[in-house]
């Protein structure tokens, strides 16, 4: 047998049909929309198993999603994919365990000095911790049991647009102790007030309107906040140069 794995995590519908097959009767379902329990092989990835036959054929992939539309499809042996499997899942756990240590130190930091800006850090980082497990699958895996493929979808969008929505608070909290202009700030704070129009088209329904305003306030936002810090920051004040 192989083992048919298709990346990233946040495809919505990922439809198998291998019509060479005798016993797929119908075709196989992966993806955000699928409750795990129903998946042919168990990932943090979408996978299908593709059981051996006499003579060499093609598998066809339907692919349907509202958020950025790539694939990258592989096929292993079952020995090789269970190989891949815990290396991806070792690099998640010690990516996730970094952010998360970085996240305490910052947080024992507030909790010592109570300033303002480690005080948004802290917030912001939080977002992002539960941003980055969402992006690595483990939301399907931890809520599938209370919760459905839908409202774990619906909750992972929530968690991206207002990790987004809080990156920019807190640039701005930050950067605002280097005295930019007026303007500037007023333009960087409408970055993170996009976050509530996102929000908002979310729960209207128009995912996909919602998940393409964020991702342009993402690409602006950052090149305005790289020219921000290239141009017009200066040292503050009240500190030392």
């Amino acid at each position: 047998k192989l083992v048919l794995r298709v990346r990233p995590a946040f495809l919505d519908k990922v439809t198998l049909v291998d019509p060479a097959d005798p016993e797929r009767t119908t075709p196989g379902e992966a993806g955000d929309m699928t409750a795990w329990a129903n998946v042919e092989y168990p990932s943090l990835n979408h996978a299908f198993l593709i059981p051996a036959l006499p003579q060499g054929r093609d598998v066809y992939l339907r692919v349907s999603s509202t958020s950025t539309m790539m694939v990258y499809a592989e096929a292993f042996t079952l020995r090789e994919t269970s190989r891949l499997e815990h290396a991806q899942e070792l690099i998640y756990a010690i990516g996730i365990g970094l952010i998360v240590l970085f996240w305490a130190w910052v947080l024992i930091g507030w909790i010592n000095d109570r300033e303002t800006v480690n005080r948004a850090f802290v917030i912001k980082q939080f977002a992002s911790i539960l941003y980055t497990v969402g992006y690595f699958g483990y939301f399907r895996v931890f809520l599938s049991e209370v919760a459905s493929p839908a409202t774990i979808n619906l909750i992972f969008n929530i968690v991206l647009i207002s990790a987004t929505g809080l990156a920019f608070w807190y640039e701005t909290r930050f950067l605002r102790d280097y005295e930019p202009p007026a303007w500037l700030m007023y333009i960087l704070k409408s970055f993170y007030a996009f976050a509530f129009v996102a929000m908002a088209l979310l729960f209207a329904g128009h995912t996909r309107l919602a998940l393409e305003l964020n991702m342009m306030v993402i690409g602006v936002g950052s090149a305005l906040l790289l020219m921000a810090v290239l141009i017009f920051l200066k040292s503050p004040a009240n500190k030392p140069t």
